[in-house]
C-alpha cells in the first residue's frame, strides 16, 4: 500500500497502482470515483488514501470483480472482500431459459449476430421492450465498456456488439412509433457527438408508451433540431450525451437549444455526460426515471 503524504498526478496514480489513465477518468466520470482534487489549472492530484484504494480495486478485479461493483465500497470492505476470496457472482440465467450471460459475451467475441439477434427477440418476447432495455442492455453495456477498458474484449469486438444492438433497437422501436400519438418528441444528439445508441435506448421507451418519435440521430446541428421540433409541434427534444462528449460544450449548447425553441417545447436530456441543471430541462440520471417520467406525460396527455 503507498504511505507517501504527498499528492500524486494522475500519471504518477496510475503507474503507482497499474491502472491505465483513460479508465481512471472513465470512471470518475461514469461512476464518480476516484474523485480528486484539482489545481487552480484544473489537473488532477490525488491524495495516499486515494491510491491505496484503488491498489484494492485492482487486487480485486484480478479475482473476477467488476469496476462498477467494487468503486461504491470502502477500503475497508473491499480488503474484506479480497481476503475472503470471494469471486464474481453472475447468474447463470440472465437472458431467461437456457441462455448464460458467458453465452452472450461468447457470441460478442465470435461476431456471432445471428444468436445474438435471436436472443434478443426472444427475450423481447418475454419481457418486453422496455424491461428488455433496462435490466438487460443498459447492464449488458457497462459490462461490454469495462471489458474494453481491462483489455478482455477487442475494440472491433465492443464496435460490432454495439452495432448490434442498435439496429436491433432501432427495427424494435420503429415498428412501435406511433404518428397519432398523444405526445410528439424529436431525439437527437448534439453536434460532433458520434454515439447514439443511448438515444435508441431512450426512442424504444418512448415507443413503448406510443410516443410519436422522430429520430433525427447523431451530429446533428443545433439549428436542425430546432427546425425539426417547431415543425411538427413537439412536446419535448430529447437529447442524449455520452460519457465521450465534453461537458463544458455540452452546457453551452444546451442554452442555445432551448433558445430556438417554441417556450411550450420541453427538453430532456439524459447520459453520462449530461450538463448541470439548467430552468425549463428535465435531466434524467437513469432510464427508469425517464420511463416513468415518459408513462407519467402520455397518461396526462391522454387525459387532456
Amino acid at each position: 500500500m503507498v504511505v507517501s503524504t504527498a499528492r500524486m498526478s494522475i500519471g504518477a496514480v496510475s503507474r503507482a497502482v497499474g491502472i491505465p489513465v483513460g479508465t481512471l477518468r472513465n470512471w470518475e466520470r461514469r461512476y464518480g470515483v476516484p474523485s480528486p482534487d484539482r489545481t487552480d489549472g484544473g489537473h488532477r492530484l490525488y491524495g495516499p488514501e486515494t491510491v491505496g484504494f484503488l491498489e484494492m480495486v485492482n487486487k480485486a478485479m484480478r479475482h473476477g470483480h467488476r469496476p462498477a461493483q467494487l468503486l461504491c465500497l470502502s477500503y475497508e470492505d473491499l480488503a474484506k472482500l479480497i481476503s475472503s476470496g470471494a469471486s464474481l457472482d453472475v447468474p447463470d440465467d440472465v437472458w431467461g431459459t437456457g441462455v448464460s450471460y458467458p453465452d452472450i459475451m461468447s457470441a460478442i467475441r465470435q461476431f456471432d449476430s445471428d444468436f445474438l439477434f435471436s436472443t434478443f427477440r426472444t427475450e423481447v418476447a418475454r419481457a418486453g421492450l422496455g424491461d428488455f432495455v433496462i435490466e438487460r442492455i443498459a447492464p449488458l453495456l457497462k459490462d461490454l465498456g469495462v471489458a474494453w477498458e481491462e483489455g478482455n474484449l477487442s475494440v472491433e469486438q465492443e464496435h460490432f456488439a454495439s452495432e448490434v444492438i442498435r439496429d436491433f433497437l432501432s427495427a424494435e422501436w420503429r415498428a412501435l412509433s406511433s404518428r397519432e400519438g398523444s405526445v410528439r418528441v424529436v431525439c437527437t444528439t448534439f453536434p460532433g457527438e458520434m454515439h447514439f445508441l443511448g438515444l435508441h435506448m431512450a426512442a424504444s421507451l418512448l415507443a413503448v408508451e406510443g410516443v410519436r418519435v422522430l429520430f433525427l440521430g447523431s451530429d446533428i446541428p443545433l439549428s436542425g433540431a430546432q427546425e425539426a421540433a417547431n415543425f411538427i409541434q413537439a412536446d419535448a427534444v430529447v437529447v442524449s450525451c455520452s460519457v465521450f462528449s465534453d461537458f463544458e460544450q455540452n452546457q453551452t449548447m444546451l442554452k442555445r437549444l432551448i433558445e430556438g425553441l417554441s417556450p411550450h417545447t420541453e427538453v430532456w436530456i439524459g447520459g453520462a455526460g449530461i450538463p448541470t441543471s439548467i430552468v425549463g430541462v428535465r435531466r434524467f440520471n437513469d432510464l427508469g426515471e425517464f420511463r416513468r417520467f415518459v408513462q407519467a406525460k402520455v397518461a396526462s396527455a391522454t387525459r387532456d
